[in-house]
């Protein structure tokens, strides 16, 4: 079954494995290559499933070891692209995919290119109207008045942790971790969500200790 079918990439998921085509390479290609642990644009991964994360909200629990799991894979495709002087200009959520590996393991992957963005003086230029507003735009994302504007590149930290905040539990209103995810407090990942919602992006960090 063909999962990501396009000029890019092809993704198929047969009974045991799901086999990855990489058409045009690019940084983000990349960066899913060094979070499987592969060298070449053609390969296959030992796996029971892929699907899109919203596919996966709607039929399994996003526990602390998914968001966990979620936070440190995304980091490290993140921290991949910086390397490369390359970011994410948004996190959407349809361009996430959940991949079931064998013995219980799974992982979390970006697999769509469309949101690269080039880091220049640790900013990112906004050279085009977003799609549509979102609850995962960063402070100041929201902000953006006009076309084209320049903003931190740690823009999507703070989607990132909106992503696993929503997931965890759904929150409509000012989000104060203490208040709707008591159950967080004190733990690693409490305090990675943290760094990455500081309204000022410079005090934003990707860390995990």
């Amino acid at each position: 079954m063909k999962i990501i079918s396009n000029n890019k990439v092809e993704v198929i998921k047969l009974k045991t494995v799901v086999k990855f085509n990489i058409k045009k390479n690019n940084k983000l290609w990349d960066s899913v290559k060094f979070l499987l642990k592969q060298k070449k644009n053609q390969f296959s991964v030992k796996a029971t499933n892929i699907i899109g994360f919203n596919d996966y909200l709607k039929t399994e629990p996003f526990l602390y070891k998914h968001a966990e799991r979620f936070f440190l894979d995304i980091k490290k495709q993140i921290k991949n692209l910086e390397e490369s002087n390359i970011t994410l200009s948004e996190i959407k959520l349809e361009n996430i995919y959940y991949l079931e590996l064998d013995n219980d393991n799974f992982m979390f992957l970006i697999l769509n290119s469309e949101s690269l963005i080039d880091i220049k003086n640790e900013k990112i230029e906004i050279t085009q109207p977003l799609e549509k507003s979102s609850k995962y735009f960063s402070p100041e994302m929201k902000k953006l008045t006009k076309i084209p504007s320049e903003i931190s590149y740690k823009s999507c930290y703070f989607s990132l942790a909106m992503i696993i905040v929503d997931s965890l539990k759904k929150i409509e209103k000012d989000l104060v971790l203490e208040t709707h995810l008591p159950s967080l407090c004190e733990t690693k990942l409490y305090y990675a969500l943290e760094r990455c919602l500081e309204e000022n992006p410079e005090n934003r960090y990707l860390l995990y200790i």
